[in-house]
């Protein structure tokens, strides 16, 4: 099991695995990928970079952001140029392993609407890219786990990764069934919060936003979740800093843009809920990291 978080890209385009594999990439070299076909289900989320994936022979020019994916026997290659560091996950998953979430549930199967949609590229809002970008995270730190339940564990992390890059597509194609006012207060009280972390999420803000008194957001959102609101920022905001810490964010930058408003709050949250300091969690992560 690799202890770190960044692979060191070797070209191959083979799955080592079983059933699915996450990498997280970052070079800074030019790279050029071969054209190829895999038999499995390849998922791209771009961080960074100067890169054109060819598609049927047909170049698009990715973006911070986009979601590409790639359906068994479809030819592709990229090619990257210099300069800015490429950065990106990638997420392999075998048909076997897919299909069997899909037998299970209907709502797994939309990366099989991507042929017939005859669209590969995805260009996903912060919210949704960040929420793709911590479920691979999650995948990749429970490689470095081991013992009981291990491998359920993963299968359950590559489960929620499927599913959310199955909701993000149906999202896109379904836009009528994410209309706000239909949507139950303590869910769309999580959907706010998680797209505005880096801005006042106190009661009374929330408050003023939903119409609803501060008192009855705070009893309905405990009583159905479990967790005071409160906690339940505070937690979603480590999983925001801690994301962008190991995707290579300057460490002021992460704190600010996950809504901490001072460094000491982010280390004695982070503390308290990781057992160990901000440096500490990325150097354990990413050990050949340069201290930032």
């Amino acid at each position: 099991m690799k202890e770190k978080l960044r692979s060191d890209f070797s070209g191959n385009q083979k799955m080592a695995g079983k059933d699915y594999e996450v990498y997280y990439y970052s070079d800074s070299r030019p790279i050029h990928v071969n054209p190829h076909l895999h038999d499995n289900y390849e998922v791209q989320l771009i961080l960074e970079g100067d890169v054109t994936i060819y598609i049927k022979d047909q170049p698009i020019v990715l973006e911070p952001d986009d979601m590409v994916i790639i359906p068994p026997h479809l030819r592709h290659f990229s090619k990257i140029e210099s300069g800015t560091p490429y950065r990106r996950f990638i997420f392999w998953v075998t048909r076997d392993f897919f299909e069997q979430l899909a037998g299970m549930n209907e709502d797994f199967g939309y990366l099989n609407t991507i042929q017939s949609l005859d669209r590969y590229v995805w260009h996903l809002m912060p919210m949704q890219a960040s929420n793709l970008q911590t479920r691979m995270i999650f995948l990749l730190e429970n490689t470095a786990l081991t013992g009981f339940g291990h491998k359920a564990r993963m299968d359950l992390c590559a489960a929620s990764l499927i599913l959310c890059v199955s909701e993000l597509i149906h999202e896109e194609l379904n836009p009528e069934a994410f209309v706000k006012d239909e949507v139950p207060l303590t869910q769309a009280l999580i959907n706010y919060i998680q797209a505005h972390l880096s801005e006042d999420l106190s009661l009374e803000k929330l408050a003023d936003e939903f119409f609803i008194s501060k008192y009855h957001i705070a009893h309905q959102f405990k009583d159905e979740m479990g967790i005071s609101l409160h906690q339940y920022v505070i937690k979603k905001r480590l999983e925001q800093a801690k994301t962008r810490l190991l995707a290579g964010q300057v460490m002021s930058e992460a704190v600010e843009q996950s809504g901490f408003r001072n460094y000491s709050s982010f280390f004695r949250a982070f503390q308290k809920e990781f057992g160990m300091s901000p440096t500490e969690y990325r150097k354990k992560m990413i050990p050949d990291d340069e201290s930032r």
